[in-house]
This record gives C-alpha cells, structure tokens and sequence, in this order.
C-alpha cells in the first residue's frame, strides 16, 4: 500500500512539481528514487520521459496501482487527451486535484491511448474507464476494449444488515422506546414498540435471505431486552438470540453480531448513558455476557455501530436522545465510547482470542469542499472530515483494537463554511445541483465507496467488510442499480488487492429509521407495518442473482 494516503499523493506531487519546474533531468531523478516507493527501473523511465510534465512524472511515479507497462506507456507518450488522463486519474483512485491536473495535461496521441488500453497488465478498472473515454471522445476511432465481467473470490460474504432495535418491536425497557414516546420526537410519532416483530417471526427473515442466497447476516442483539433492571439477566431473551443464531447457521449464513447499535438499557440512560461514570466496565460487562452465550455460534462481532453519528445526534444536535445540544459533551459521549470499545475488545479477545473476530461498524462519508477554490470551504471540509470521519477511526486503528475495520457508507457532503452554523462547527453540507439522490436527499454517489475501502485499508492495514451501504428508494426503482454501481466499486478494489472481505446490504427489511419512523422504505424486502407480511422486491432478486453468481458486469 502506498504509504501516504490519497493525501499524499498531492503534497508529494506539488514538491516535485516545485523542485523540477523545466522537466525531469539528472536531479530530478534523484528526488523520484528518494520519494517513490517504484523499483529503480520504473524510476528511471519516467525521470528519462523528458516530454512529461514534472507533475504528472511524480503523480505516474507515485501512483502505485498502475502497472509497470502502463507507467512506462504513459512516462513515454508525448500527448494525451484530456479526457483520457482524467479518467485513467479517476480509475487509478487519484485525489480529484490531482485528477484535474492530469486532465488538464497537453494531449497524447490515439495511438498511445490504444496501446495504453490494450497493455498486457492492465487492470480491469482502467481498461473499461479507458474504453468508455474512446467511445465518448469526439474524433477518435479506435476499437473498444473488451471489459471482462467483475467477480468476486469464493470467500467473499454477500449479506444484509439490520438492528435489533429497528426491527424486533416488543421492547419497552430501551432509551429509544421511551425517547418515541414523547411528542414531536418522532416523524409521524412512530415508535419502535411492534416494528417488524422480527424477534417473533426471525424464521421467516432467515428463509427470505435463504431465498436470496445469502452468506451472512448482520444483526444486533437489544442489551435492554438480555439486562432490562441492571444486574438483571433475561435468560430467555439470550435463548431466543441463540435459536436466532443456530437458525443462521442450519440455514448456512454467516452471523455478524453487533452488541450496540445505538439504544441503552432505560435505567443506563438515567444514569447518565454514555457519559455515566462506569459506562464502559458497564458494557464490557455486557459483551462477557454476549459472548459467553452465544460465542460458540457467532465468531464475528462488531461492539458499535457508527459511534460518530450517536455522538452527533444525540449530544451536538439534540434528534436523539438524550437530546443535548453540546459540542463537548458530543466529543466527551465519542471518548467514552472508544474506551468502552477498547475495552470490550480486549475481554472478548482475552476470553476467545483468535476465535472470534472483532471490529467497529465505523459511518465514513465521501467528504469534499463545495467551492474548492475558496479556502474556508476547504478548511471546513478538512475540519468535517478530521472530526467525523478521522477522530473515532483512526484512534482505533492506533490502539489496535480491530480485527477488521467495518464500514457504513452511504453518500457524500459538499461542505461549506457556514457563519449561520455555529453549532455545527460553521459547517454546512449538500448535495450536487442535478445529482441523483435517494427519498432522504442523499446523494448516489458509488465511486465515494471505493475511495473509502482503498484509503481506510491503506490506512488501517486491516481486512474490510463492508458493514451497511443502502437506499431509501420507497418505488424500488433505484435500488438496483445502486447496489451494482456499489459492488462494482468494491469488485474492483478486491481486483487491485484490497482485502474486501464482504458486503452487508442495508437492510433486509424496511425498518424503524429512527427520527424518521417508518417513512424511509430501505429494504429488500417490503414489510406492511399492519399484518407484518414480508414481500422480496424486485431489487432483491437483483442482488440474490449477484451474490448466487459472484459475478456483475461493470456499469456502463
């Protein structure tokens, strides 16, 4: 992995550009061989290509996913089509500043770009971006490059997610069942008290993801349902979980279990909730019981879901609870959290070591500044992504206590400095005019899921399971074809080496969305909230083809 992140690849490529301004010589050589991690030979092609820009030499020479012929096809030509180098920066995942660069390079010639296409060490990613430029760009002529499907290794988990909480229903002794109960908490004033009554029809939730040829599943387990009083186990609650699980597994799918995803037993939250002295022993006490229960069935864990979304909405913007409306107390709820992780971690590894696996379903989004040219919108994207993306993440990763680094990817945020938005760090976010966006106005946006695999494995040095990825799409007539563009993005990082080692589709069933209620329709399934009856939708027959085949043709 390239040792810099996609950051990197900037700052480096600006010092190159800034120490050889009249092209590469005898010196400039030396700053390649000293800065790129390319064997000697590819170094010295592209300090020899006189004709290539410094810049683009240094961003080819750092870009490490590209193959020797083609750096070496590129390091030689001496014009390229603006549009082909931008999509070959596109396909090589280089940061778009980089990109517009490239894009911005004096041209290369069709021939160079065939053989560019047709090199022998293409990788599959750039050979469909290559084509598709050729096939779009005015006045040349050249054959398309055939695109071998995408597919995925044997060991690849295909599955679905979903959370206690949002679909077990008969639960009334949570922070969230008495948080909905108040007035103009809840849209449409839903509460999770019946939800999907998932907890008494599980049979039917395993036979449809059985249906679809699912691998593994990623459920949560309610820790006010197992320690309602504290102290207090229910035994029959970890039963039932234990059906749940030996149902999984005679059904030959995979369980993922989450031990918090969001809610708190109701006599935690009054004592103060994440922020109560003892929060962490609290849930490490917790999780020995999980496991001790039910960890010969389950051998993968996740301990939170999203911690950075819990702290932002229940401490910064006050639309969960407890619903308080501090910058502080949202970065104190973030610390404690990662102590009640850390902590968690290390008793489940102490208690089974190498049998299980445990990680963090971490929420990254695809985070850039709205006007680039304005400083104070790129601060405030930096600013956004260092304290919502970086601060919960990275700090696990420097403790090393992950197994695996699960990611929740949904959209991205154009950020700009907003004064009118002091609470929220003078940061406000938006979508693209004319972008596709789903029912919640979030912008589709699969090539951010690709960003982010690469960058955060780089980062981490950790396999990857993509944790949730979905769609609020209530007339299923987008829902498909997010999830191919999706997969297609993780196809071709498994295809350049990134350790992806599955996909859990969010969700199975439409659910609780939360302050949202019932309105947002993520499901594969549609549920009808007053029989409970389950139907597939049409975009979950897509998927089950997918995953049953471990094959998608690239989008066009």
């Amino acid at each position: 992995m390239y040792p810099y992140g996609y950051r990197g690849f900037e700052s480096h490529a600006l010092r190159y550009a800034a120490v050889a301004p009249d092209g590469p010589g005898a010196a400039d050589t030396r700053v390649i061989a000293r800065e790129t991690p390319r064997s000697p030979a590819i170094t010295r092609v592209i300090a020899t290509a006189t004709p290539v820009a410094p810049t683009i030499t240094h961003v080819i020479a750092t870009a490490t996913r590209i193959a020797p012929t083609i750096t070496h096809l590129i390091a030689t030509a001496t014009r390229i089509t603006p549009t082909i180098a931008h999509v070959i920066a596109t396909a090589t995942r280089i940061t778009p500043t980089i990109a517009r660069v490239i894009a911005t390079a004096t041209p290369v010639a069709p021939t160079i770009a065939h053989a560019i296409a047709t090199a022998t060490r293409i990788t599959p990613t750039i050979a469909h971006a290559i084509a598709t430029a050729t096939r779009s760009t005015p006045g040349v002529t050249m054959p398309a490059v055939p695109v071998a499907p995408l597919t995925f290794p044997p060991s690849f988990l295909f599955g679905t997610a979903t959370s206690a909480t949002q679909i077990e229903g008969r639960c009334d002794t949570s922070d969230w069942s008495r948080f909905a109960r108040q007035p103009g908490r809840i849209k449409h004033g839903d509460t999770p008290d019946v939800a999907c009554d998932s907890f008494r029809r599980w049979r039917e939730d395993v036979a449809l993801q059985r249906e679809l040829g699912m691998g593994a599943y990623r459920m949560s387990i309610e820790w006010a349902r197992i320690e309602p009083r504290e102290g207090e186990l229910d035994h029959a609650a970890l039963d039932e979980y234990r059906r749940m699980l030996g149902g999984l597994r005679d059904a030959r799918i995979e369980p993922m279990v989450t031990l918090h995803h969001f809610t708190l037993p109701a006599w935690l939250a009054d004592r103060g909730g994440l922020l109560a002295d003892g929060f962490a022993d609290r849930f490490v006490r917790f999780s020995k019981v999980a496991l001790d229960a039910l960890g010969d069935l389950c051998h993968l864990w996740v301990t939170l879901n999203e911690p950075n979304i819990l702290a932002a909405h229940a401490y910064l913007l006050g639309v969960w609870p407890p619903a308080l409306k501090s910058p502080r107390l949202a970065s104190r709820a973030q610390t404690s959290l990662l102590h009640a992780h850390d902590a968690a971690y290390r008793a489940l590894k102490d208690a089974s070591g190498d049998v299980v696996q445990v990680g963090v379903a971490h929420h990254l989004r695809a985070i850039e500044p709205e006007r680039p040219a304005l400083r104070r919108d790129r601060a405030a994207a930096a600013l956004f992504a260092r304290l919502f993306n970086d601060a919960f993440a990275t700090a696990a990763i420097e403790h090393r206590t992950q197994d695996f680094l699960g990611i929740n990817y949904y959209s991205r945020d154009l950020v700009r400095f907003s004064p009118g938005h002091a609470a929220e760090l003078f940061v406000s976010r938006g979508v693209p005019p004319g972008a596709e966006v789903s029912d919640l106005g979030w912008e589709i946006y699969p090539r951010g899921l690709g960003l982010i695999v690469r960058d955060w494995a780089a980062r981490s040095r950790l396999p990857v399971y993509v944790t949730e990825n979905g769609i609020a799409d209530h007339r299923d007539g987008q829902r498909a074809a997010f999830i191919r563009s999706h997969l297609a993005e993780v196809a071709r990082a498994v295809a350049d080496g990134v350790d992806v080692r599955g996909y859990f589709h969010w969700s199975l069933l439409d659910n609780f969305e939360w302050a949202e209620g019932y309105e947002p329709r993520f499901g594969l399934a549609h549920v009808d909230y007053a029989t409970g009856e389950r139907t597939l939708r049409e975009s979950a027959r897509a998927y089950g083809r997918i995953a049953r085949g471990r094959t998608l043709d690239p989008p066009r």
